[in-house]
């Protein structure tokens, strides 16, 4: 349509396909935020019986879409608005005009997803945004299961690394903890990660109540030994197969990490929460899926505790975390392991940064609760189409 030149003869009035057309483009692209004099003009007008004045405003509201009309031929996305331009951390820079579009820690608290396909350029967009959070004082939390992330922690010498060999205990009572809280927080992690029914469950807690009736500080290799030296030839099939498959559960944790199975004396979880924290993972099995889910719930009840609220404390960083927000995911709950966590954690200033390489597959509950979502590329219909859902775009 051209909204230069009315046809000729036209009677004293305003097309209304003109204005509909006009008004839908200034919906589309956002024109409200950047020119409030042109809206300003077009509330004036009286559209059932306009004036002369009426219809040179008019004329001068089409000249000045006409402009912005040529330049979103060029650029076919709306211009981020003022509120979108400030904050503390830079997530990109807009094509059109060249400007920064920024996020606000309180955005960012509210959890991040990033959505590309493989080579897309997502964990290089997270490790920009990373960077400059660490810059900023946050402490973060970082999965790494391509290991590219590791200049994270190189370039900060605060950062504690649990490597293979890392001098760490995880079978310590936090200060922040029960005994009886500390025990239900690990045989939760634990069951979800390794899909342990209930008597795995009772086993489980057996062997945790006779480790920590000795001391504090026992290891995971003290629980091993424990559970093992329940078997007794008295027991029914079931309670052996059980006994069995925890023992194997747990001797799994020393294949990748004998360090955190063997250690007893380390440094406490209130003084592991004062770094930023890296965990290399070679293989994302349940192994490294019960130290991931049992290292954050530590953090969120360690910020609980100490009643750490609002603002950004804290990030995860889960690069690659379909297996842990997979809707189809096959723990022994059929929920996504971090899925209870996600809804809690952002009271205590607790943010998490998921990259995944299919929206379709993603956990609708992280979706529903990342307030920054970011796509970067597309691979098929299906994800086009949900993508075209969550940002309310068309396929074109």
């Amino acid at each position: 349509m051209d909204i230069h030149n009315p046809p000729i003869n036209q009677p004293p009035r305003i097309d209304p396909r003109e204005r509909e057309f006009v008004l839908k483009f200034i919906d589309d692209y956002c024109i409200k935020f950047h020119n409030s004099i042109l809206i300003k003009q077009i509330q004036s007008i009286n559209f059932d019986k306009p004036s002369s004045l009426d219809l040179k405003i008019w004329q001068i509201v089409k000249e000045n879409i006409a402009k912005y009309v040529k330049f979103h031929e060029t650029y076919p996305f709306p211009i981020a608005p003022a509120e979108l331009l400030g904050g503390d951390y830079t997530l990109a820079f807009q094509k059109a005009n060249g400007t920064r579009i920024r996020a606000s820690k309180e955005l960012l608290a509210r959890h991040i997803l990033i959505t590309s396909a493989s080579g897309g350029g997502k964990t290089t967009f997270t490790h920009h945004l990373i960077a400059q959070i660490l810059a900023s004082g946050v402490k973060a939390f970082i999965i790494d299961p391509k290991d590219d992330s590791k200049y994270l922690a190189i370039r900060d010498p605060e950062c504690l690394i649990l490597h293979s060999a890392a001098p760490f205990n995880l079978m310590q009572v936090p200060n922040y903890q029960t005994k009886e809280e500390y025990i239900a927080t690990f045989i939760n992690c634990f069951t979800k990660a390794y899909y342990s029914a209930e008597l795995a469950k009772q086993i489980l807690n057996e062997g945790l109540q006779l480790v920590l009736s000795e001391t504090n500080n026992p290891s995971l290799a003290a629980l091993h030994s424990a559970v093992l030296s329940m078997y007794s030839k008295t027991d029914t099939y079931s309670r052996r197969d059980a006994i069995t498959g925890v023992a194997l559960r747990l001797q799994r944790i020393n294949y990748h990490y004998p360090g955190l199975f063997n250690t007893t004396q380390s440094i406490s979880f209130d003084e592991l929460f004062k770094h930023s924290i890296y965990l290399p993972v070679t293989i994302m099995d349940e192994s490294a899926e019960f130290l991931i889910s049992y290292i954050s719930h530590q953090l969120y009840l360690h910020n609980r505790a100490k009643n750490i609220r609002n603002g950004l404390s804290n990030i995860i960083f889960l690069d690659e975390g379909m297996l842990s927000y997979n809707k189809n995911n096959t723990s022994i709950t059929g929920e996504s392991q971090l899925n209870y966590l996600q809804s809690l954690v952002r009271e205590f200033a607790i943010a998490m940064a998921v990259t995944t390489t299919a929206i379709t597959q993603t956990s609708p509950l992280l979706r529903a609760n990342a307030s920054l979502q970011v796509c970067m590329t597309l691979t098929n219909s299906r994800e086009t189409e949900e993508i075209c859902k969550t940002f309310n775009l068309t396929k074109e």
